[in-house]
């Protein structure tokens, strides 16, 4: 997986081209963004990530409303896109922040590497044949690609909410020429 570079805010992190996923055995209702995963015959998997990144996710899930498990199963499906939703939004929003005001929050945080830090193993369901999609569609191992996965989407929605709640402060002034209405 690629690495993304905290200096400057407006990176555009893509993976290498090899380890990009194509999504083509995923299924989803027309009622839902993503495939459910039904609890007694999903696939599982152990998830071994440390502590850190685990209480990370669980962070970004409680504030969406979601559990630990649609959190990650949703982070290994927003990777078959290379998270281009997410990068988009955080890219909307610190335009519409500007340069100066988007840099100094992006600035602040950090992607927890899925490697570092005591490790714990956490059993995970996936909708039906996701957790085989990852293993023929990575170059990594299945546990390196989705620990990644989770790092980045953790990563991506901290800026983005970030940014979002500096949307909220009321002394920011938007740049004029970038935002009309």
């Amino acid at each position: 997986m690629g690495s993304a570079d905290n200096a400057g805010c407006l990176i555009d992190y893509r993976p290498e081209p090899d380890t990009m996923i194509s999504s083509t055995s995923l299924t989803s209702t027309p009622d839902s963004a993503f495939p459910a995963a039904p609890s007694r015959t999903a696939e599982k998997f152990v998830l071994r990530i440390p502590i850190a990144l685990k209480e990370a996710i669980e962070e970004v899930a409680r504030s969406q409303f979601r559990s630990f498990n649609s959190e990650v199963a949703l982070a290994v499906i927003s990777q078959f896109e290379s998270h281009r939703r997410l990068i988009t939004m955080r890219n909307s929003l610190a335009i519409r922040l500007g340069a100066e005001v988007a840099d100094e929050v992006l600035s602040k945080l950090r992607r927890i590497d899925p490697e570092d830090g005591d490790v714990q193993g956490f059993n995970v369901r996936f909708p039906e044949g996701l957790r085989d999609e990852v293993k023929t569609s990575s170059a990594d191992t299945m546990k390196i690609a989705i620990a990644n996965a989770c790092a980045d989407w953790v990563y991506y929605s901290q800026q983005i909410e970030g940014l979002l709640k500096r949307c909220e402060d009321p002394d920011i002034q938007f740049p004029s020429k970038v935002v009309k209405h």
